[in-house]
């Protein structure tokens, strides 16, 4: 029961994802009173995802598919708690077409988290987990002023 919810959940995203990325790419223009606006969508880079032990694949996903739209590359790690469900998902993104290196997984507890953070390459972390890692993770990036941080 709760795997066929969470892949309807999963599916659903995805399909709000791909809906939505006509909007969210590309550029455009648009007047203004005082002249034009210019909208200009471009990748970030290497994105960290980090997932929660609850709804392991659609919540991750929520944030790796909008990632990849949005042609970033993306380090996966998942749950220590759901390991195999982390590359479950990982792999079915690496079946599907893309390049090698486009999705990578991570396993590992809190230490490799970390470790991951900490990591200068990253343009940004994706999270949707605890207060307490969200936190962790936020006063990391304060060295990193470039770096995006989504904590939901």
């Amino acid at each position: 029961w709760e795997s066929r919810n969470e892949l309807a959940a999963l599916l659903g995203k995805a399909a709000i994802s791909w809906r939505a990325y006509p909007s969210r790419s590309g550029e455009w223009q648009q007047p203004m009173a005082q002249g034009v606006s210019h909208v200009r969508h471009r990748a970030h880079g290497v994105m960290a995802v980090f997932g929660p032990y609850n709804f392991p694949a659609h919540l991750p996903n929520g944030h790796i598919m909008p990632a990849l739209l949005a042609g970033n590359t993306v380090v996966f790690k998942p749950s220590a708690l759901t390991p195999a469900t982390g590359e479950a998902l990982a792999l079915l993104w690496q079946h599907s077409g893309l390049p090698d290196g486009v999705v990578n997984l991570v396993q590992g507890g809190v230490s490799v988290g970390a470790v991951l953070a900490a990591s200068l390459e990253l343009d940004g972390l994706l999270l949707t987990g605890s207060e307490r890692t969200g936190r962790l993770l936020a006063q990391q990036s304060l060295a990193v002023p470039h770096r995006i941080l989504a904590v939901a």
